[in-house]
């Protein structure tokens, strides 16, 4: 099922602003979508509104080709799964999952078939006469999902369910949900603030912040392609580096490093054409090479050095408080203390006035 979003916009009663404010989007049929951003951005609020939990102040809900802004939650085809599992304690594995089924007065062979093919996608058949409390909280978030898997409902609704799970868990769980969504095609909406859950499962990230939408895509041009400072900054472990200067002669100086990065004929011309006074240049760490002194941008004094395996994270100081990370091969050798003469490979710029990406 397709979803759409038409200048949506929510204010609560007896606040003077909005919580959301226009917001346009719109989500195909299958689609694997992630709202992501930080606590107090607006996401929930996002998802409850789909799910008819929150009432619309302004715009439309398009379900396929109906409007659903009034239809109650039971009426919209949903399923949810909320970050608490919310089984009922007294009953087993069985009866949760098949309780929902039970209440529509569905047949005792459907709901039978349901949750017993529902079991085996999830791997929870041999749990299905345990009692919650007997699960660990992994097994009891697949019973959770199970639960809303046995609906067959046009939209899956997921309000970060993953995290009261420990790393390793999650992590396995995501490779489960993904797994699940290719099986079964359904529309699925998930809230997150981990940007880790949202590069690896979506198809589609929605990133929000200040209750507006910062921009829309595939996972990777979150990445490669950030349209501003703070998509630039939130995604991407770890964070972007950021270096402050400013222009001369058509190119960046670096304030505390008395050294000056050559621009990009295209920035040039942008920089010059729409009168940009000032630039933000946003690096990744591993967009940095460290090489000769002769062949360096510019040098800086290593103060930490990360092994991390595959790799290392060199951390090193611009000036006091403030650092750049590095990330080089474990073959680099690094000696702390000692100066890493270092060239940029690729940098993003930003416009410092808006923040909005140049390009």
């Amino acid at each position: 099922m397709k979803v759409e979003l038409r200048n949506i916009s929510k204010k609560y009663e007896g606040n003077s602003f909005y919580t959301l404010e226009n917001i346009n989007l719109e989500i195909e049929s299958k689609e694997f979508c992630v709202i992501l951003g930080p606590s107090g951005c607006g996401k929930t609020t996002l998802l409850k509104i789909i799910a008819g939990l929150n009432s619309i102040t302004k715009g439309d809900l398009i379900f396929d080709d109906t409007k659903v802004n009034n239809l109650l939650p039971k009426d919209r085809d949903i399923s949810m799964v909320f970050q608490s599992y919310a089984l009922y304690p007294h009953m087993n594995v069985y009866k949760n999952m098949s309780f929902g089924l039970e209440m529509n007065k569905e047949r005792k062979e459907v709901i039978n078939y349901r949750v017993r093919a529902a079991s085996k996608i999830l791997k929870i058949e041999k749990y299905l006469f345990k009692k919650p409390k007997e699960l660990s909280g992994g097994q009891q978030q697949r019973v959770a999902l199970g639960r809303a898997i046995v609906r067959k409902p046009k939209i899956f609704l997921m309000d970060e369910p993953l995290s009261n799970l420990d790393a390793k868990l999650r992590e396995s769980m995501r490779t489960e949900l993904v797994s699940i969504h290719r099986m079964l095609g359904t529309t699925t909406i998930y809230v997150t603030h981990d940007q880790l859950e949202a590069m690896s499962m979506a198809t589609k990230i929605v990133l929000m912040n200040n209750q507006v939408i910062q921009q829309v895509g595939k996972p990777e041009e979150f990445y490669d392609k950030p349209q501003n400072l703070f998509v630039a900054k939130f995604i991407g472990t770890p964070t972007i580096n950021v270096l402050n200067g400013e222009l001369k002669d058509g190119d960046f100086a670096l304030n505390d490093l008395n050294c000056k990065i050559k621009l990009a004929d295209n920035h040039k011309k942008i920089i010059k054409d729409e009168g940009i006074s000032s630039v933000i240049m946003g690096v990744r760490s591993e967009d940095f090479e460290i090489v000769d002194k002769a062949q360096a941008d510019f040098s800086v004094k290593a103060i930490n050095v990360e092994h991390l395996g595959m790799s290392k994270q060199i951390i090193c100081e611009i000036i006091p408080e403030s650092n750049l990370i590095i990330t080089s091969t474990k073959e680099m050798d690094v000696q702390v203390g000692k100066e890493v003469h270092l060239k940029i490979k690729k940098y993003h710029l930003f416009n410092e006035l808006t923040e909005q990406r140049i390009d």
